[in-house]
């Protein structure tokens, strides 16, 4: 059978119950996850083998059960009219008790009319399954709801990471991995643990900051939304440290920007997300807070992130809805366009439907067409030259990879445009900044030069610094000089910090060097944060 640990899925299921519907959710999950991390059917058993014995492997060696569950689940029976549930030997009960009695992740998925059991209706030793909160599959809105399941797995599979040497459960629980230079890591699973030395080093700095308490605040919000994904535990404590930092704040901003950034970390716990957000005040946090808790928990509950993106008023509304759109997009389509086609802002609807075509390119390269044509028109529309160049910049930068030809036409018309702007340099700067991020990954050399073409030295930087990290995938060499140029320290080290994450996949050695020459704690411990999570997901 040969499932192999490190991120697979066991689909369990009665096939004259649900054989249809769990045929297509398991093709659901071999295109997202692939066939060798899928296992759902008894027919891959080889002949002769002990068929309870086999299951029990593949189901030990998967990280995630689904169990798929239809009206005929529970009282199925044998040709002797026995409840096959009651029978030790029923494989629908072994794949269950199994991966219950092992600590596999079980998640229930209702087909149908079906509904859950009680405890009272399961045997013994699967009876923990009606604790397992469930989904529900539906005919008429199956793609939205497989891609919950989907989104709901990966997080799980981004979890499922191997516990470090020594057995320790917690990652982060690990002794004698103070300063000095991460151990030489050599094989690709090594990334792991090279990943958990990052998140100690991080920790370590930002608990070492004492003298700048909002620094502190941003620097273990950092830490806690890259130690999520392996320790949410761990996780869990590092944002109640950044939440009472930022409340001993008494700089009114300070303490606001602070909460801001804790709220977006604390995705992986919404009600708690969601709580940190709306007890900003208002002012100029309160918005962005809660639109970014809206954008980070859009992949794990688009309802909740839709709501929440629909209670904030003003622009910062639109921005939301377009980064929840952006998100909700890679597992449902249909609700991220319409999401989008809400937006009434123009800018942000262009941008909104760019990033919804950009998703439907590899599935219906048609309708992705005719939604950047959309999208395009909409830029097209507005009249304020900087809110145009802007926009048209966006529609550029997503259809880069599906027409790179059309993206340089686009591009070429949104930096003349921006050049035009007259009288007001902070609105020239902000559209040329928008320019340069889109051509960096067609022409750095092009961008560069843009960047270096604006006149207010904070946005010149800024700028500087997306061209860094958009070059580093491609040349790293040229990311790391333009990074350093930056003349200002704080944000030449968080350029830095953010070249040395976009390396780390490819090359972590030198994501390590580059994030050791940054001096700076709160860049550092941002760096180091980065690199785990872009280690872990690599």
């Amino acid at each position: 059978m040969g499932v192999a640990r490190g991120g697979s899925v066991f689909v369990s299921y009665r096939r004259e119950d649900v054989g249809d519907a769990a045929g297509r959710l398991a093709d659901r999950l071999v295109d997202r996850f692939g066939s060798e991390r899928v296992f759902m059917d008894v027919d891959a058993i080889e002949p002769g083998m002990d068929y309870v014995e086999a299951i029990v492997r593949a189901v030990e060696a998967c990280d995630v059960l689904v169990a798929v569950i239809g009206p005929g689940w529970l009282p199925a029976a044998d040709r002797r009219g026995w409840r096959r549930l009651d029978d030790p030997s029923d494989w629908v009960r072994v794949e269950v008790g199994t991966a219950l009695a092992r600590d596999v992740r079980v998640i229930p998925v209702l087909v149908g009319n079906a509904v859950m059991p009680t405890k009272g209706e399961l045997p013994n030793d699967i009876a923990g399954l009606a604790r397992r909160n469930a989904l529900r599959i539906r005919h008429e809105s199956f793609r939205a709801d497989a891609g919950q399941l989907v989104a709901l797995i990966e997080r799980m599979l981004a979890s499922a990471i191997p516990a470090a040497p020594g057995g320790q459960s917690s990652p982060l629980a690990r002794e004698g991995l103070g300063r000095g230079t991460a151990p030489n890591f050599t094989a690709t699973r090594d990334n792991v643990v090279r990943a958990v030395y990052f998140l100690v080093e991080a920790e370590r700095v930002a608990y070492s900051i004492t003298r700048d308490e909002h620094a502190k605040a941003l620097a273990l919000s950092s830490v806690a939304a890259a130690v999520a994904v392996t320790d949410p535990g761990r996780a869990a404590l590092l944002l109640g440290d950044a939440e009472h930092t930022a409340t001993s704040i008494k700089d009114i901003i300070s303490s606001t920007s602070a909460l801001s950034s804790v709220a977006e970390a604390a995705a992986f716990e919404p009600d708690r997300a969601e709580r940190i957000a709306n007890s900003i005040p208002s002012g100029p946090f309160a918005g962005p807070g809660l639109g970014s808790v809206a954008a980070a928990v859009a992949a794990s509950d688009p309802d909740r992130a839709e709501r929440i993106a629909n209670s904030i008023t003003g622009n910062m509304r639109e921005l939301a809805l377009g980064k929840v759109a952006e998100a909700v997009a890679a597992f449902d389509l249909d609700r991220a366009e319409r999401i989008a086609n809400s937006i009434t802002d123009a800018s942000y609807a262009a941008s909104a439907l760019s990033s919804v075509a950009k998703a439907a390119a590899a599935t219906d390269p048609q309708h992705a067409s005719w939604l950047f044509s959309n999208a395009e028109r909409i830029a097209n529309s507005i009249t304020e030259a900087w809110l145009k160049a802007s926009a048209l910049s966006s529609v550029a930068k997503a259809v880069t990879a599906t027409d790179p030809g059309h993206a340089g036409w686009l591009l070429g018309d949104a930096e003349r445009i921006a050049n035009s702007v007259t009288g007001d340099e902070f609105t020239k700067a902000s559209a040329l900044n928008n320019v340069a991020a889109a051509v960096a990954a067609l022409d750095p050399d092009r961008a560069e030069r843009i960047a270096n073409s604006i006149t207010i030295q904070a946005m010149k930087e800024l700028t500087l610094s997306q061209v860094a990290e958009a070059a580093a995938a491609f040349d790293p060499d040229r990311a790391e000089r333009i990074a350093k140029s930056i003349t200002e320290e704080n944000s030449r080290e968080s350029a830095l910090g953010s070249v040395a994450a976009a390396v780390a996949p490819l090359d972590p050695s030198r994501a390590e060097r580059i994030a050791n020459s940054i001096t700076t704690d709160l860049a550092k411990a941002r760096a180091l944060a980065e690199i785990a999570k872009a280690l872990i997901s690599a």
